[in-house]
């Protein structure tokens, strides 16, 4: 159980030096590049079409055969969009979880109820409270 809560406020502490350097921008850096989220050219797509035509059917709830006449690139840019909407999501919900605010920085409550706002500078305190706005 100690081990849990000194993961959560080191997790927290690194993310409010995130917080401190990156600012209102501090969430925009939780991104993987393109390729961990999907094929990147067409013939990446192309390398595994059935899985992501058939994928691209059960997210747009279009026939199989429908999607199979469409051009590659489209097909690609419907299946990367859904990927990247759905990773936003998940951030998101990390971010609520975690108890951060939309732009993935810690809230207020949530580092006095861990224990670390006590231990912030009145400068970090200041900026903490400023990105909660």
């Amino acid at each position: 159980e100690k081990i849990y809560e000194q993961t959560d406020r080191d997790i927290n502490l690194q993310r409010v030096m995130n917080a401190t350097i990156f600012g209102k921008d501090t969430g925009e850096k939780d991104w993987v590049p393109d390729r961990a989220i999907g094929p990147t050219d067409d013939d990446l797509y192309d390398a595994e079409r059935e899985y992501h035509d058939s994928e691209i059917s059960k997210i747009s709830g279009r026939r199989l055969d429908d999607i199979q006449k469409m051009d590659t690139k489209q097909k690609r840019e419907l299946l990367m969009n859904f990927r990247k909407e759905q990773l936003r999501k998940l951030i998101q919900t990390y971010y609520r979880e975690r108890g951060w605010n939309a732009m993935g920085v810690p809230q207020v409550e949530t580092l006095k109820h861990i224990g670390l706002w006590e231990l912030l500078t009145q400068e970090t305190q200041m900026k903490i409270i400023e990105l909660n706005g």
